[in-house]
């Protein structure tokens, strides 16, 4: 019986096989999810270190707003909270000139040169 697809190499075993279907890529499913599962293991090894950080900036702003929408806070008490202020999601300027800065649903802005105001989005 002669076969219509060439040989090919599994990129998670380095098997050879010969495949069922012109798409197939790894000998069988359980290759293709350790294979994939493995990539996905290398990537949030990377992304872990720098989500950790920004998990703990939401969580000051959480908790200086709280049950509030807004809060006014002065830099040296985020800086003491262990906040980092070069680590955020989202940077803007406003129209009135303002940089804000957001860290997943919160968003701050300096309002004079010791204080910060901190809105929780809706």
């Amino acid at each position: 019986m002669e076969t219509k697809y060439k040989k090919r190499i599994c990129p998670y075993s380095g098997e050879e096989f010969i495949p069922k279907r012109r798409n197939q890529i790894y000998v069988n499913s359980s290759y293709r999810i350790a294979h994939n599962n493995n990539k996905s293991h290398e990537k949030r090894k990377y992304t872990s270190v720098v989500n950790k950080k920004l998990a703990k900036n939401y969580d000051i702003l959480w908790k200086l707003v709280n049950d509030e929408k807004k809060s006014i806070v002065h830099k040296e008490y985020l800086s003491g909270a262990g906040f980092l202020f070069n680590l955020y999601t989202t940077a803007y300027k406003t129209e009135e000139g303002n940089i804000v800065y957001e860290v997943y649903g919160f968003k701050y802005y300096q309002t004079d040169i010791n204080n910060y105001k901190i809105i929780k989005s809706e």
